[in-house]
């Protein structure tokens, strides 16, 4: 009976002492890929756009503009982490004067943000 514990017990740690041995694979982090992205924002939201802001939701640039008029528009650029096909992530947020606003996030690749009444955003220039 001793000799068949003691054989298990061998058994066990020679397991142990070649799944330690196994080959690890290599953790691939992905290098964070920075940009300059440019933005035309379009205020058709009928009102005065109280607070935007725009923020890299994968490093730590931020935008932000007050009073910005109904029927203006205005240019923005932000540096931001892009994946391998060139596409950020960006949280979009705006407040008008009668404290309407949006809450977005921007993950497509787009050169126009177009704010809307009711609290809409459309990633496209507005047909004029």
């Amino acid at each position: 009976m001793k000799k068949a514990i003691a054989l298990a017990l061998v058994l066990v740690l020679a397991l142990a002492v070649f799944s330690a041995c196994q080959k690890q694979e290599e953790v691939k982090t992905e290098a964070k890929k920075e940009v300059t992205l440019k933005y035309t924002i379009y205020n058709r939201t009928g009102e005065r756009v109280t607070n935007f802001s725009m923020e890299d939701l994968q490093g730590s640039s931020k935008i932000s503009a007050n009073n910005i008029e109904d029927g203006l528009s205005s240019q923005f650029s932000i540096t931001a982490a892009v994946d391998d096909t060139g596409t950020p992530s960006l949280q979009i947020a705006y407040v008008t004067a009668s404290v309407q606003g949006a809450n977005v996030i921007l993950n497509e690749k787009a050169d126009a943000i177009t704010l809307l009444p009711g609290g809409s955003i459309e990633f496209k220039a507005p047909a004029e």
